[in-house]
């Protein structure tokens, strides 16, 4: 993870108090170069505010066919690189890491459910992932509605990293259209973009 400061790119230094499955589920997050501190409570790293329980949200996890479709645009596949889904995409999460052995990170999900076996942010103001550091993003609700945020994830994407947001989504720089429905469409990293 990267600080999100306005300063040049640093990595995040972890102060682990508790560890489980290589996930740091209470701790905090410092930057060296500003100082900034965020906490890590229950699995999750909260950006900004104090952490707080987050009310359970009543949907359902994405199953059947849906969550084939999901898992299939992103080109779902087992990854040193993590996966984002971001917003309501969170609903995959459950779904997804029975799919593949990869990484899961979500941003702002609805709710916490996912905690137990995924990286989860809340309140960061851009991607906290570094350059070329994704395998590919899901997009839902704020995070696809708003364009610095959808650039931020094109800069994080791998060669030829996928992302999928809803239709009404205008296509960033950075991406080449590979297909697109009334519902979604789903674009790959381009070679040689700097977004």
């Amino acid at each position: 993870m990267r600080c999100t400061s306005a300063h040049a790119d640093s990595w995040l230094v972890a102060q682990a108090d508790t560890v489980e499955n290589r996930r740091v589920v209470e701790g905090t997050l410092g930057c060296p170069v500003c100082r900034v501190e965020r906490a890590v409570r229950g699995g999750v790293a909260w950006w900004s505010g104090e952490p707080a329980a987050v009310a359970p949200d009543p949907r359902p996890d994405l199953a059947g066919d849906p969550l084939m479709r999901a898992g299939a645009l992103l080109g779902l596949q087992e990854s040193p690189l993590p996966f984002l889904l971001c917003g309501a995409a969170g609903l995959a999460a459950n779904g997804l890491v029975t799919l593949a052995d990869a990484p899961l990170v979500l941003l702002d999900p609805p709710d916490d459910r996912a905690a137990p076996f995924t990286t989860i942010v809340r309140g960061a103001p851009s991607v906290p992932l570094g350059a070329q550091s994704v395998r590919g993003a899901l997009l839902e609700g704020a995070w696809a509605s708003e364009p610095a945020r959808v650039a931020g994830i094109v800069a994080a994407l791998s060669f030829r990293g996928r992302l999928v947001a809803p239709a009404a989504t205008p296509l960033p720089r950075g991406v080449r259209e590979l297909a697109r429905d009334a519902d979604q469409w789903v674009a790959e990293r381009a070679p040689g973009s700097s977004t």
